[in-house]
């Protein structure tokens, strides 16, 4: 009897230990599923949103640089222009250079972002200034950079950072433009100097968000403008910062670096002035630049462990994870910010580039145009050539608007056969010449590329008043409805030769 009564307590315990065995199985199996969909979508989500956050950085950059260049090149055309002038050139041409110095000696007054203005010799020799400074005539010039730049090629130099004076140390670049005669040749040399302390105030304007800045050195990393360090010291060497170097080997991008002078982790965005080899660095602590992402990333583990408790408790977890997963991979899906069939940035970018934009606006007091397009007939060319050829021709009015705007212009498609531009500009937009350069595109694109149908564009656009301060919502509904009030006036971009 003993033996009867211990095999069945041993079959029961047997019994017993395969079902929590085969308990613990299932459990493992529901759970491995859930805590591998959930440790995927989180380090993908992280992915995406550190992504996002990078390439605002990298918007934020591109922009300033096209703004200081665009500042840069304004002081060179002014350089130029005077450099050009008639009575200038003439009594350069009788080699009266006080007489010439008088012609301009006004500029630092009507410009005040020049400090000084230097007329020398071809050789370097300074031979009068204004304001005028005391013991500079006849002095060499010709071991400096801005020398050795313009005489490299005689045309117009923007050089690095250096100091001058003695007694009032002041720090500042050149621009340097060849001053030439009716046959051409160079004779004498034309340079305005700009204090550092005025370029600060350019980068300052950029709005980088919180902790955030932008800083920006000459073509050898010498520091040019920084808000944390004074224009008017020594010029600090920032040839050694990570991103400077990347900068000016020519290369643009973001990273995270730990930053050399100021002991912290940053996110930089840096790239390169091409025409003038400066380097321009946007910048924010790291802890700053992702409070947003890691706000979020928390947020989605707390659902994250309310969905896993449940999945503990529950069979029907299983479905429930596949729910979550869905959902992340539209979460992640959703931002994106480029068009997958054109290239160009999609509404969610656009709209996210086109609100950071309007901030600069805002404070900078700059025009922005918004063009609104849609491609004429591309039902008719999808029912008669097939949607293959409809997305050709979609892809086509990407290409075309890329060539027409410029890089630093914002450039989207919306949706089916919406396009829309965001063109920025320190002075008002010539709506006319863009226009007619969509028609000279599309004519020539109609004549030259072989297609069975011809492309055209019905364009309305709306204009950036920053006394009325419009949102983007307001540009986009004023550029709409002038679309619609072209198209009902039959005002539309109709190439001839349309099938």
């Amino acid at each position: 009897m003993p033996n009867v009564v211990y095999s069945m307590v041993n079959n029961l315990l047997q019994s017993r230990t395969r079902a929590w065995f085969r308990y613990s199985i299932t459990w493992v199996l529901l759970l491995t599923p859930v805590l591998l969909v959930i440790a995927f979508s989180y380090f993908q989500m992280k992915k995406q949103v550190t992504a996002l956050v990078f390439s605002r950085r990298e918007a934020i950059a591109s922009l300033s640089a096209v703004s200081m260049q665009e500042k840069l090149d304004r002081v060179v055309d002014l350089a130029k222009s005077m450099a050009g002038r008639a009575k200038f050139r003439q009594a350069l041409a009788k080699e009266d250079w006080e007489e010439a110095i008088r012609v301009i000696a006004t500029v630092p007054q009507e410009f005040t972002y020049v400090d000084q203005i230097l007329l020398t010799d071809t050789a370097g020799i300074e031979m009068a200034d204004a304001p005028k400074l005391m013991g500079m005539k006849g002095k060499d010039f010709s071991s400096l950079d801005w020398y050795e730049g313009v005489v490299r090629g005689w045309k117009p130099y923007v050089s690095g950072a250096y100091s001058k004076g003695k007694f009032r140390q002041r720090n500042v670049v050149a621009i340097a433009v060849p001053i030439l005669g009716d046959d051409e040749a160079a004779i004498g040399i034309l340079v305005l100097e700009v204090r550092l302390e005025k370029i600060l105030e350019w980068i300052k304007q950029v709005d980088v968000g919180l902790s955030g800045f932008v800083y920006m050195t000459d073509q050898k990393g010498m520091l040019l403008a920084h808000p944390r360090f004074s224009p008017g010291g020594d010029i600090p060497d920032f040839s050694t910062d990570p991103s400077v170097q990347r900068a000016l080997r020519g290369m643009q991008g973001v990273g995270i670096d730990q930053h050399p002078l100021e002991n912290e982790e940053r996110i930089s965005a840096y790239t390169l002035l091409p025409k003038y080899g400066w380097a321009i660095v946007v910048t924010q602590p790291a802890n700053v630049a992702f409070i947003e992402r890691n706000e979020a990333m928390d947020s989605l583990l707390v659902v994250y462990g309310i969905f896993l408790f449940l999945t503990v408790v529950l069979a029907s977890a299983v479905v429930h994870s596949m729910i979550v997963r869905r959902r992340s991979e539209e979460m992640i899906r959703n931002l994106s910010l480029t068009d997958e069939l054109t290239g160009l940035y999609n509404r969610r970018g656009f709209l996210m580039l086109a609100e950071e934009q309007l901030k600069l606006a805002r404070r900078s007091r700059i025009t922005m145009t918004l063009f609104f397009a849609d491609l004429d007939g591309l039902k008719g060319i999808n029912d008669q050539f097939g949607h293959k050829e409809g997305d050709t021709a979609l892809i086509d009015i990407a290409n075309i608007l890329r060539d027409i705007f410029r890089e630093g212009d914002i450039i989207a498609r919306f949706a089916g056969d919406e396009y829309a531009v965001l063109v920025v500009s320190d002075t008002r937009v010539d709506n006319a010449f863009f226009v007619k350069r969509m028609e000279e595109y599309l004519l020539r694109f109609n004549l030259e590329g072989g297609r069975r149908y011809a492309l055209s564009l019905s364009v309305g656009h709306s204009q950036f008043d920053p006394q009325k301060n419009p949102s983007v919502d307001e540009l986009m509904t004023m550029a709409d409805e002038k679309l619609y009030e072209l198209k009902g006036t039959r005002k539309i971009l109709d190439v001839a030769g349309a099938e």
